[in-house]
């Protein structure tokens, strides 16, 4: 959750007053997953924020760049798995030289690299194809878009 929410748990809690901050993950009639994040205040109990979250990475990174429309090609998330891979693709290469191990998109991007994981992602759209790099965070089972390199 506080990955979600931007912040610590903690912060939360000294920041509003509350008591208590709980999460649980509810699967909809339709299937999909939200995470609910409730504040407790004494005997109050209020819902702080909601999120979907996915199974599927492209889901996650479509829903999170609002992008369904715009040229993504189904299919094209690539995981970059290793630190050579990382090192050796083109995009991230002449885009972010630094980054040459999950370690230092982690720390750039300050996600937990345990989490970290980074994509390969193909567009086409008016402009012809061109390839990006996505950062997502994989916890369990489910994907949360974090942000394009």
């Amino acid at each position: 959750a506080q990955y979600l929410i931007g912040k610590p748990i903690d912060n939360i809690l000294s920041e509003n007053g509350f008591d208590v901050l709980i999460s649980k993950v509810v699967v909809t009639e339709s299937g999909k997953n939200i995470l609910y994040v409730i504040s407790v205040t004494g005997l109050d109990y209020e819902l702080y924020e909601s999120f979907e979250l996915f199974t599927d990475v492209e889901e996650a990174i479509i829903d999170h760049t609002d992008c369904s429309e715009c040229g993504f090609v189904e299919g094209s998330a690539v995981l970059l798995d290793t630190d050579a891979a990382i090192a050796g693709n083109a995009y991230i290469a002449a885009t972010f030289p630094t980054y040459l191990t999950l370690s230092d998109v982690a720390i750039d991007q300050k996600t937990p690299e345990q989490y970290t994981e980074v994509y390969e992602i193909s567009w086409d759209g008016d402009y012809g194809v061109w390839d990006d790099a996505y950062v997502v965070l994989h916890i369990g089972d489910y994907f949360i878009a974090w942000r394009w390199l």
